[in-house]
């Protein structure tokens, strides 16, 4: 399998593990409240990264820490948001309407970092194909937002 397929089979894979990831702390924020599943759910994330660090830690992990930019940090901070936002959300709008409406702003935040090249990533300039596939992105959320 060349690295290509596997990139696909694993981000296809992820995809599917957010979805799980959503449903069980919409689920848990049900249980124990909004703020306290979030919470939570960091912790335990907190937990397995570090017993993973125990195994794959490079020797050099501080000193990268200390030179990275501060501002890359921010996305801890995003990640407690949107499970925030997900657990308040997941039981109004249900999982499909949910998870529609986080991929399109996954998709417009991806085109716009693309084509400008943001946070020193390659330049994927805006083509015709990717326009229309961000369309029918919108087109099959609009389908979504008037069945309920």
């Amino acid at each position: 399998m060349t690295q290509r397929y596997l990139a696909v089979l694993l981000s296809l894979l992820s995809g599917f593990f957010i979805a799980v990831m959503v449903i069980l702390n919409a689920s848990l924020g049900r249980h124990i409240g909004i703020l306290e599943s979030s919470f939570v759910v960091h912790l335990v994330g907190t937990i397995v990264g570090m017993i993973l660090l125990v195994f794959f830690m490079p020797k050099n992990l501080l000193s990268q820490i200390g030179t990275a930019p501060k501002y890359l940090f921010g996305g801890g901070v995003l990640g407690v948001l949107i499970v925030l936002i997900a657990n308040a959300v997941v039981p109004k709008l249900g999982m499909v309407l949910t998870l529609g409406l986080f991929l399109t702003g996954q998709l417009l935040f991806a085109v716009i970092a693309d084509h400008f090249g943001l946070f020193h990533l390659p330049v994927y300039k805006v083509s015709w194909r990717r326009a229309w596939g961000l369309i029918s992105a919108f087109a099959g959320l609009l389908l979504l937002l008037s069945i309920q």
